[in-house]
């Protein structure tokens, strides 16, 4: 997975795109904050197709020791809650 998510982080922060963490298998990334951007969801998009071919280079590489990987992408736009969320004990 490390061999993936390093492939995948690098499309991501091409686009101008922030890798907010990695949860499990997963990949949560973000545009547009702090700094704006008014072209946030067509970096998104190409971030997107970018990822699911570095998953498919990853498997044509015989990089991954089990078995081949798939990937799905979700983009979602309009405004969100950026920064840090949480209670007094724990937050992201």
């Amino acid at each position: 997975m490390n061999e993936c998510f390093t492939a995948l982080t690098k499309r991501i922060q091409a686009e101008g795109g922030t890798v907010d963490k990695f949860i499990g298998d997963a990949v949560m990334a973000f545009w547009n904050a702090p700094v704006g951007q008014t072209d946030h969801a067509a970096r998104a998009m190409r971030a997107g197709r970018e990822l699911l071919l570095a998953v498919a280079r990853v498997n044509d590489a015989g990089l991954t020791r089990l078995a081949k990987l798939g990937m799905r992408v979700g983009i979602g736009t309009g405004p969100a809650v950026v920064g840090n969320v949480g209670s007094n004990t724990k937050f992201n």
